[in-house]
């Protein structure tokens, strides 16, 4: 396996059935696995009271939705119960690094939202291609947007919410880059 895709979590109703929003990232990424079969997908999203009060992990939900448009089930990695965008990221650390290690990744697919998408590139690249030794290089971090399915106004709310915690999710990049920085000894 050289090739994966990461598709991000969003709402899912409390039966599972998943907002147009995570459709449309689903469709999105069962587009990308068509072009090259090969590829194997990891889904994010846990549980979370702003998207998932099911009982079943929100990656799984996706999964689901993912083997009923034809992709088979053996294509899925294990899920990433990450409950917000930046532990997608941080969370999703350990399983890449070790599918770089023990099978040689070469491209990571990322899938989120249009409105998403600047604040997943802040992020991942923050954590993915920057520090000492960076998982990935620029060239192999491919984000691959999907249309966003709601009116106009809801989309630009949605806009506005994502340049708001800016700020915060950079605040949370340095926090998290000084926890893993070396300790300098006196």
């Amino acid at each position: 396996m050289s090739e994966l895709i990461l598709q991000l979590g969003a709402p899912n109703l409390a039966n599972g059935q998943l907002s147009s929003i995570a459709q449309a990232r689903c469709e999105t990424t069962f587009h990308c696995w068509q072009q090259a079969p090969s590829q194997f997908i990891m889904c994010t999203g846990g549980f979370g009271a702003h998207f998932n009060q099911s009982t079943r992990l929100h990656a799984n939900w996706v999964q689901d939705y993912l083997v009923n448009l034809g992709v088979p089930s053996d294509k899925f990695l294990a899920p990433v119960a990450s409950r917000f965008t930046f532990e997608d990221a941080s969370l999703s650390l350990a399983p890449l690094t070790e599918l770089k290690t023990r099978f040689g990744l070469t491209q990571l697919t990322l899938v989120t939202s249009d409105f998403h998408m600047p604040r997943v590139q802040l992020i991942f690249n923050a954590l993915l291609l920057s520090g000492a030794q960076p998982l990935l290089r620029r060239d192999q971090l491919i984000y691959l947007p999907a249309p966003t399915p709601l009116p106009k106004p809801e989309q630009q709310a949605l806009v506005a919410h994502e340049q708001s915690v800016m700020a915060r999710e950079q605040h949370n990049i340095a926090a998290y880059q000084q926890a893993l920085a070396p300790i300098k000894k006196s």
